[in-house]
């Protein structure tokens, strides 16, 4: 369920000024709506920030049906965000309004599209991710063809990626181009030490600042292994 092309394609519809295309759009979250509030598809504490942001946008309607889902969904997510804002250290959820919202959705839709790993005359557009390059060059694969390098690449980014939007989607600060890459830099970064300390990381348990700083420091270990 991809609920930010949800998001993407509503805005895109608002924008062209597309009634039929978004009643036909409203109908298919209403669905969503009804099998998050009977249970059918559940959230995580992870997702919730996502979820949240697909329920307040999906509010602004004038089709009540939707609407009144939509409001018992946020009231239903609310324990899930408050977990998200202690393991995150977010305490503005309450302040965010739907102005606040469309506007990081819109920032995102375009940063979203970025490839940290693009080039431009054999070198970086984007010269912060070149360590992280050079670390995932030193990957290699043994199972799944010869494609399974580039299917992993593209996975550690489209799972930093989603992280990002989770993250800076009810930000309470000017999303920017260099806010977005540094804090999907900083996600792929945690993302590929977890993958290598995952026998040392306790299962279901939120992550410290502590281990954050360990995860720091063997990133900082396998950069200097490579060299």
């Amino acid at each position: 369920m991809d609920l930010i092309a949800f998001l993407n394609q509503r805005k895109a519809l608002n924008e062209a000024g597309d009634t039929n295309g978004l009643a036909a759009l409203e109908k298919e979250a209403a669905e969503i709506v009804e099998q998050f509030l009977d249970g059918s598809c559940a959230a995580e504490t992870e997702t919730a920030p996502l979820f949240y942001s697909f329920f307040k946008t999906f509010s602004q309607t004038d089709n009540d049906y939707l609407k009144s889902g939509c409001e018992q969904a946020v009231e239903k997510i609310q324990p899930l965000l408050d977990e998200f804002d202690e393991e995150h250290h977010l305490t503005h959820l309450d302040e965010l309004n739907q102005n606040v919202i469309e506007y990081n959705l819109g920032k995102l839709a375009v940063f979203e599209r970025l490839n940290p790993f693009e080039k431009e005359k054999d070198k970086l557009k984007f010269p912060a991710f070149s360590d992280l390059l050079r670390l995932t060059d030193q990957i290699e694969i043994t199972d799944g063809g010869e494609d399974a390098h580039l299917r992993f690449v593209e996975t550690l980014i489209d799972a930093s990626k989603l992280q990002t939007f989770m993250t800076l989607s009810l930000s309470d600060k000017k999303i920017t181009q260099d806010l977005y890459l540094s804090t999907l830099r900083s996600n792929m970064e945690n993302n590929l030490v977890l993958m290598f300390t995952a026998d040392r990381i306790k299962a279901g348990m939120p992550i410290s600042d502590k281990t954050v700083s360990i995860l720091k420091a063997e990133y900082q270990k396998f950069l200097t292994a490579i060299n």
